[in-house]
C-alpha cells in the first residue's frame, strides 16, 4: 500500500484509497496506509461491537499534530453505508458501520477514532451495554486505574455479571457489561452510581463517584454520567490520537491483574499480534443479561 493512491475491493465494494504516504503521527512516521491496514486486520474483531451502533468518528486529515474535528452528520455517503432507523431527526444523518467495508470507508477519511453508542438501531433509547468509565485524574494514573479495576471486576464477579475490561487507548479503563436492552437509561445510571459508591467505600482516597472536579483531584472517577442517551464511548479497538498510536484494548483478567499492563502496550503497529482476548471479546459482543438479579442485590428496586 506504498502508492499515493490505490483501488481496493472489499466485500465486492470498489474503494478508492488517497494519501496512503501520508503521515498521521510524525513521531513514529505512521501513515495513512497504516491505519488503514490495522483497521482492516480488526474489523471482523471490531466490527460485532460496534454493529447497528450510530458512530462518532474523530478526523484528523493533517495527522494528529493537525486540526481534527468530531463528525457525527455524514453527507455524500457511498450508496451502502447505511443509517440508523432513528425516530429522532438529529440522529438520522448518523451512520451505522456494520461492515468492513464501512470501515475501510472511515479509515480512508482519517477517521483515526471511532466511537459507538450504548444503544443499537432502532432502539436508541434501550441501551444493552451498561458502561463503567474509569478516569484517573491528576495525579492519579493509569496503575491507580487498574487497582481499581481488580476490585470492580470481583464485584462484577460477585454479582454474577459477564463483563469487557478494556484499556482506553489513554489513562482509563473501561468496562462493558452486556444487558437485555429493556431498562431505562436512568436505571443503568443508577447501578452504576451504586458500584461506583461501594468502590469509593472500599478505597475513599483512591477512587470517587462524585462528579465535583474537587473531589476528582488525585482519584480515579468512577463516571455513571457516560450512560446517557446518544452519548458515546471510544469502541474496542479504536484507535487513540496521541503518541505511539495506542488503541483500546480488550484485557483478560491475567493481563488486568499484571502490574505491568499499560495502554502503551497496545498500538497501530502491535495490536493485531495481541488478540488474545478476541474470541472472548466476540462471546460478550452478543451476551444479553438480565440486570434484575444485580439490581437487587444492591438493593435498588
Amino acid at each position: 500500500m506504498a502508492a499515493e493512491h490505490k483501488i481496493v475491493h472489499v466485500e465486492g465494494r470498489e474503494l478508492k484509497l488517497s494519501n496512503l504516504d501520508k503521515v498521521l503521527w510524525p513521531d513514529g512516521k505512521i501513515t495513512k496506509a497504516e491505519v488503514i491496514k490495522y483497521y482492516a486486520e480488526v474489523g471482523p474483531y471490531m466490527i460485532p461491537f460496534i454493529r447497528d451502533r450510530p458512530i462518532m468518528a474523530v478526523r484528523y486529515p493533517n495527522g494528529i499534530q493537525g486540526d481534527s474535528f468530531v463528525q457525527k452528520h455524514f453527507t455524500g455517503l457511498p450508496r451502502w453505508v447505511r443509517r440508523p432507523d432513528a425516530k429522532s431527526t438529529k440522529m438520522r444523518d448518523f451512520i451505522l458501520c456494520n461492515d468492513l467495508s464501512t470501515l475501510v470507508w472511515l479509515a480512508n477519511l482519517a477517521a483515526l477514532e471511532i466511537n459507538q453508542m450504548l444503544a443499537r438501531s432502532p432502539h436508541l433509547t434501550k441501551h444493552d451495554i451498561v458502561l463503567i468509565d474509569l478516569d484517573p485524574h491528576f495525579p492519579a494514573t493509569f496503575e491507580d486505574a487498574r487497582n481499581i479495576a481488580r476490585g470492580l471486576a470481583d464485584l462484577l464477579q460477585r454479582l454474577q455479571l459477564d463483563f469487557l475490561v478494556k484499556t482506553s487507548g489513554a489513562e482509563g479503563i473501561h468496562f462493558f457489561v452486556p444487558i437485555e436492552p429493556r431498562y431505562s437509561v436512568e436505571k443503568i445510571r443508577r447501578f452504576v452510581a451504586a458500584i461506583g459508591k461501594l468502590v469509593e467505600k472500599a478505597a475513599p482516597k483512591l477512587a470517587t463517584v462524585s462528579p465535583h472536579a474537587r473531589r476528582k483531584v488525585g482519584r480515579v472517577y468512577v463516571d455513571f454520567l457516560q450512560n446517557s442517551l446518544e452519548r458515546t464511548i471510544t469502541a474496542p479497538f479504536s484507535i487513540r490520537a496521541r503518541a505511539g498510536a495506542p488503541v483500546s484494548f480488550p484485557v483478560t483478567m491475567r493481563e488486568l491483574n499484571d502490574p505491568k499492563l499499560n495502554p502503551g502496550m497496545f498500538t497501530v503497529r502491535t495490536a493485531t499480534k495481541q488478540i488474545r482476548a478476541a474470541r472472548r471479546s466476540l462471546y460478550l459482543s452478543e451476551l444479553s443479561q438480565d440486570l434484575k438479579p444485580a439490581l437487587l442485590k444492591l438493593g435498588l428496586k
